[in-house]
């Protein structure tokens, strides 16, 4: 295996073991195991446990925006089917994440996450508001609310809730928080009305 194969592969079963485990709880030994591949190979190719995190949430990002893009620019999709698969790619994606996964990075790793919550920012202001705008236009939203607040109230939402402290405190997984979410904003919180 050369030395671009090997990182590739640390890299992919590094990105399994800490979304689902935690960066705290994942050693480089325990990666050196799970990959039969000797520690002092890993430390070649990864000065340290830090440098390995970064890696796995620049390819992480990159392959969330690729994604998100894709779906977005879906133009031979109707828009509703595009809103849908961007929401629903956007929850597979939060699924991925284990039930500690954000709290530790925001403990351990405070300026990492930061980054990363900077980069959910941006995902934002780029692709969602330009999803609400086209949904104004197409009179899937309505019309008397501003596609800006729409998406702003998105981005509040996503801070608010998908924060390490409100989901600890939710007892929910950040997946879960997202879901419920999303249905309380594009859905509303009252159940339909019953006929008769």
């Amino acid at each position: 295996m050369d030395r671009n194969e090997a990182r590739e592969k640390i890299v992919r079963v590094a990105t399994e073991e800490i979304l689902t485990k935690g960066y705290s709880n994942v050693t480089m030994d325990a990666i050196s195991a799970v990959m039969k591949m000797s520690k002092k190979t890993i430390y070649q190719l990864f000065p340290g446990k830090r440098d390995l995190l970064r890696t796995v949430l620049s390819r992480l990002q990159k392959e969330i925006e690729e994604g998100i893009s894709q779906r977005v620019d879906a133009v031979e999709m109707g828009f509703r089917d595009r809103w849908r698969a961007v929401l629903e790619y956007i929850g597979i994606q939060y699924a991925r994440f284990g039930p500690g996964f954000v709290e530790d990075l925001h403990t351990v790793e405070p300026e990492i996450y930061a980054a990363l919550d900077t980069f959910r920012t941006g995902l934002v202001r780029t692709h969602f508001a330009r999803l609400a705008a086209e949904g104004t236009r197409e009179g899937v939203f309505r019309k008397e609310i501003d596609p800006r607040l729409i998406s702003a109230v998105y981005q509040a939402s996503l801070q608010a809730i998908l924060n390490p402290a409100t989901v600890q405190e939710l007892g929910v997984t950040p997946a879960q928080a997202y879901r419920d979410m999303v249905k309380l904003l594009f859905e509303g919180i009252l159940e339909p009305v019953k006929p008769g």
